[in-house]
């Protein structure tokens, strides 16, 4: 298939954007597409075929599991096993964001993407699109960066389509990414909520979002 390219001003998402972006990634494409830090790679990931895909353009080790970008919070209800108390408090006051949550998924997920014992990154993202897109594909969207493992992350979509144009098979371009910090990452799996990564939210606000008073965060 011919990549397709589709341009827009930011905040100008072109009809016909969505619908095409669903079909594809509805018979296992694979996408590169602008996210509110730098361009990533995305696709249906539930999808075994088309993770793999990504994958192996990226030449990442399926080891490394990937979070996943969902519609709203009926998606996440639908895919955790369990949400702990403090998943409506972070949500509520973090969401849509730059906050990863650490969940227990159901079944249905492949095996690359998981994190041990059946555990998976999510993030309501705050881009209107994203999250359509996520709603009208019934799926949440892989986010992994636009790069092959371990060399720099891409902002610009100039690059995107030089390194990648001829191997996936949609290309969104957006214009340049923002950059800047990633999403903070919290582990909600085990009793206490415990930070991963610190990105754009601090540790701190974490905390005091969860306990309702300044407390030290407990940092891994």
């Amino acid at each position: 298939m011919k990549t397709r390219i589709f341009t827009f001003a930011p905040g100008r998402v072109p009809r016909g954007l969505i619908p095409a972006a669903r079909d594809i990634l509805a018979r296992c494409g694979i996408m590169a597409y602008p996210t509110d830090t730098v361009y990533g790679l995305g696709c249906d990931s539930l999808s075994q075929a088309a993770v793999r895909k990504i994958y192996d353009l990226k030449k990442r080790l399926p080891s490394k599991p990937s979070p996943v970008l969902v519609a709203d919070l009926d998606m996440v209800r639908c895919l955790a096993l369990e949400l702990p108390p403090c998943f409506d408090i972070l949500s509520a006051e973090f969401w849509p964001g730059p906050l990863t949550l650490v969940l227990r998924v159901r079944e249905g997920f492949p095996a690359e993407v998981l994190g041990p014992n059946r555990t998976l990154g999510v993030r309501l993202p705050d881009i209107p699109w994203i999250r359509e897109l996520a709603g009208r594909l019934g799926a949440p969207l892989l986010a992994t960066s636009a790069n092959i493992s371990g060399e720099k992350e891409i902002a610009d979509p100039a690059e995107v389509i030089a390194a990648f144009g001829e191997k996936v098979d949609l290309i969104i371009d957006g214009g340049p990414s923002p950059g800047g910090m990633p999403s903070t990452v919290v582990d909600l799996t085990s009793g206490e909520p415990r930070i991963l990564r610190q990105g754009s939210i601090s540790g701190q606000r974490i905390l005091e979002s969860i306990t309702g008073r300044k407390r030290r965060a407990r940092i891994t």
